[in-house]
């Protein structure tokens, strides 16, 4: 049996890929795919010593193919951006949430300075500096 060390995080993030592989992109979904196993065989391999091994990836509740997403206007291309940002957000801020409640610091510290801060910084530069008038949502819905 391994000894117990009580520390150490390994986080891969991954994407939809990994589960549903693009024909086009198939040597990018094989590295998605083999990174959420390496995860998973590590998560294994560790058991009981207080190693972590995760896979990060949000599943995409409306898959475009990138035809049609080309075919949009700029407005609408930056608000799909600005909503995928807020979908990682969400999850993120859930997650950070979650490790905190279980004493998981290397996992919170990794979601709240990685993820959460960089994605809350890319929305701020996206809604303050790239769009000068209100956003087109992709749904209809006016901003």
């Amino acid at each position: 049996m391994r000894e117990k060390i009580d520390c150490g995080r390994i986080v891969f993030i991954s994407s939809e890929s990994a589960l549903h592989i693009p024909a086009e992109m198939v040597h990018y979904g094989m590295t998605k795919t083999a990174q959420v196993a390496v995860a998973r065989g590590i998560a294994e391999s560790c058991a009981g010593t207080g190693v972590t091994a995760n896979s990060v990836l949000r599943r995409s509740h409306c898959v475009r193919r990138r035809e049609e997403l080309r075919r949009q206007e700029v407005p609408v291309q930056v608000s799909w951006l600005l909503h995928a940002h807020e979908l990682i957000l969400l999850e993120a801020r859930t997650m950070a949430k979650q490790a905190a409640e279980a004493n998981d610091d290397g996992t919170n510290d990794i979601l709240v300075s990685d993820v959460i801060r960089t994605n809350e910084l890319q929305v701020w530069f996206l809604s303050e500096h790239v769009v000068d008038e209100p956003l087109v949502r992709a749904g209809g819905r006016a901003r």
